[in-house]
């Protein structure tokens, strides 16, 4: 009774319900498509960088033509990278790539050629040695990332807290900028975390952090440490996790480099009978949570217009994803479906940038317009 009470007491009331939108015409779309894109950023005429892990490549994607080619090479020597991932805009038009095998960030310029590149700091000196691809820049041009806090002490645990870290490309040495909950009570227990209870969190162009808390779903503004703007509840239901959620879940772990599902030849490097036994051994139904969290891991993202967006975590059976957007205080102002199969991939200067993912896990990026609700 208590969690029907839970559930019920976060449906919003009719009057506070905002009405759900959606994206235009697609623009255009990149031909050939992605095996595992991980992240993008664009340049200032329009093209795109995208890390892709499976293929292990930095592609320079082109909208007016829908073609792509990969840029640099894989490699330890300079302007070379081994698994690529981000890229981050930085400074001006100019993108750091973390290529965490070699230790560094590789610049790409304006060009799109791959410049010098920044070596990690030695985290002896401060004690932070986890590192992990920037997803945040300040206007200091401090990048960055989150990593877990690793107790060694009575046995080696992950803390309930995790750890925002910033970073001066150049300097020696990374600081500690914030805190925020890694997963909830309910999973400590666990080694793996199916559909983490973990908060999000943006950098805004003033400096300001921005924790998105998954235990509440609600948005709190930080400035040098300290808090200085709480947003409202945002209303949700919450989605009950059931046997079909968790092998929604698998299926998708199945797709995934670890799983075993890397392309060989333009086919499954295991069979999907091996991977769905492997996976379902890694994930066991003792170890999913009760209802899915408000959100997806990482699931903030920071629009031009200072607006927050969400990816909305959802039932299995739904056709399509939905997306979350708060103003700048954090209050919901829309809800986004996007296309069925499709996810949100990134937010441009001026588009909206979506992975359309077919029954093999194959991407296609695709390019839309904001809703006029959002510009």
């Amino acid at each position: 009774m208590i969690a029907v009470a839970f559930l019920l007491a976060l449906v919003p009331p009719p009057q506070d319900r905002v009405t759900e939108i959606t994206l235009g015409t697609r623009l255009a779309a990149i031909t050939e498509p992605f095996s595992d894109a991980m992240g993008m950023a664009e340049l200032s005429d329009g093209r795109v960088i995208v890390s892709d892990r499976v293929e292990r490549v930095y592609s320079l994607a082109d909208f007016r033509t829908g073609q792509r080619r990969t840029i640099g090479r894989n490699g330890t020597g300079p302007r070379e990278y081994q698994i690529p991932f981000g890229p981050i805009r930085w400074r001006g038009d100019t993108l750091l790539g973390y290529d965490p095998n070699n230790r560094r960030l590789l610049r790409i310029d304006p060009d799109a050629s791959i410049g010098d590149a920044f070596p990690f700091p030695d985290g002896r000196a401060t004690g932070l040695t986890g590192w992990a691809p920037p997803r945040g820049v300040d206007p200091d041009g401090r990048i960055y990332w989150d990593t877990p806090i690793i107790e060694m002490q009575p046995v080696v645990k992950r803390s309930m807290m995790a750890r925002l870290v910033r970073w001066l490309p150049g300097s020696e040495s990374a600081e500690v900028a914030l805190e925020f909950a890694d997963h909830g009570e309910f999973e400590h227990a666990f080694r793996y975390r199916p559909m983490p209870q973990t908060d999000a969190w943006v950098v805004a162009a003033d400096g300001r952090i921005g924790i998105l808390s998954a235990a509440e779903y609600r948005l709190h503004w930080y400035k040098d440490g300290a808090l200085v703007e709480t947003g409202p509840p945002v209303p949700f239901t919450p989605t009950r996790v059931t046997s079909a959620e968790r092998d929604a879940f698998r299926a998708k772990k199945a797709l995934e480099p670890a799983a075993g599902a890397s392309m060989q030849g333009g086919a499954p490097a295991s069979s999907p009978t091996a991977m769905g036994a492997r996976v379902r051994a890694a994930w066991p139904d003792s170890i999913f949570p009760a209802v899915m969290p408000p959100f997806e891991a990482s699931g903030a993202l920071l629009a031009p217009s200072g607006d927050v967006w969400v990816r909305r975590t959802g039932p299995a059976s739904a056709a399509s994803a939905h997306v979350d957007v708060l103003d700048p205080h954090g209050k919901l102002r829309a809800t986004l479906r996007l296309p069925p199969r499709a996810r949100l991939f990134a937010l441009g200067a001026r588009s909206v940038y979506l992975l359309a993912v077919d029954s093999d896990g194959f991407q296609t990026l695709e390019r839309y317009e904001y809703p006029a609700l959002l510009r």
